[in-house]
């Protein structure tokens, strides 16, 4: 690990190995530097990544915007919260994502460059897709239907490959998930919290753990059942849906009043009602993707 820091007695900035030691000697001024502690923030090098800014936040990590080194490269580098790398339990289901996301090969997912640990730091570095999420896409306004059905088919066809060939779901498909990349080209990213079934490491979430985003999430997930590929197609239907109609299926309030329409409302809010532009072919499909029953 490279840490960047300020000399305190002249102000030039100063690179040192963090085991360098606890002094290093200013080249400007010749004075002695204390070396900060292994941190992550703008300028550190971790794995070979030089971090340049902070592009996300989520539940398992902090997502930079780096440049790889050795090839001369953008890149993507998330960094498991400090807090979580002394959980043993959050450190394996991190380590699991980098073996599965390392797998996975098809133009419709974000690639892996690489993986591993640096001063205490997980990391995972991926492909950086200059793009914006479909989240962001469908903010002020639901998106034509024919370019939805174009971003579902492929999001299908990813996923679609992912489980062929890996046995793996998703288990947190959304739109905030979805990259339309410059050019329109859809990507999947964040396998984060996925479960490889071909795996018996894939297996450990304890029984009744909610693992995903209610607004999306298969009624077999939410009762923490047994799931296959089929919650990502109910979560694939969802996302469909908020995207042709610009709202979420079920929305309440908050995450509590989101899991008591899901329990009292015994049908899907008719998506004409949203988007009367809506065909009946679309409409069918949302409502066959969006069956309760697998």
């Amino acid at each position: 690990m490279i840490l960047a820091f300020e000399c305190p007695h002249c102000r030039t900035r100063i690179e040192a190995d963090a085991d360098a030691g606890p002094r290093v000697m200013c080249a400007a001024c010749g004075q002695l530097a204390e070396v900060p502690p292994p941190h992550v923030a703008p300028d550190t090098v971790i794995g070979g990544y030089r971090l340049l800014r902070r592009i996300g936040r989520g539940g398992m990590g902090d997502v930079y915007y780096a440049y790889q080194l050795s090839l001369g490269r953008p890149a993507a580098v998330k960094i498991l919260h400090p807090a979580l790398s002394r959980d043993p339990v959050f450190v394996g289901r991190f380590l699991r994502e980098m073996r599965l996301v390392a797998r996975l090969d098809h133009p419709g997912l974000v690639k892996a460059f690489g993986a591993g640990e640096d001063h205490g730091f997980h990391y995972l570095a991926m492909a950086f897709v200059d793009g914006v999420t479909l989240q962001y896409r469908i903010r002020n306004r639901p998106i034509p239907e024919t370019r939805g059905l174009e971003i579902a088919r492929c999001i299908a066809e990813a996923l679609g490959y992912a489980w062929r060939e890996h046995h793996l779901i998703h288990r947190d498909l959304k739109p905030a998930n979805i990259i339309l990349e410059k050019g329109e080209r859809v990507r999947v990213m964040d396998f984060g919290i996925s479960l490889s079934l071909a795996d018996p490491q894939g297996r450990v979430t304890r029984t009744g753990l909610l693992v995903g985003t209610p607004n999306y999430m298969s009624p077999e997930a939410l009762r923490g059942g047994a799931v296959d590929f089929r919650s990502d197609v109910y979560a694939l239907g969802a996302t469909l849906y908020h995207a042709l109609t610009g709202c979420l299926p079920y929305a309440g309030r908050n995450f509590a009043d989101t899991l008591r329409r899901r329990h009292r409302q015994a049908t899907l809010p008719h998506p004409q009602d949203e988007n009367p532009a809506l065909s009946e072919p679309c409409v069918a499909l949302l409502c066959r993707l969006l069956d309760p029953d697998p």
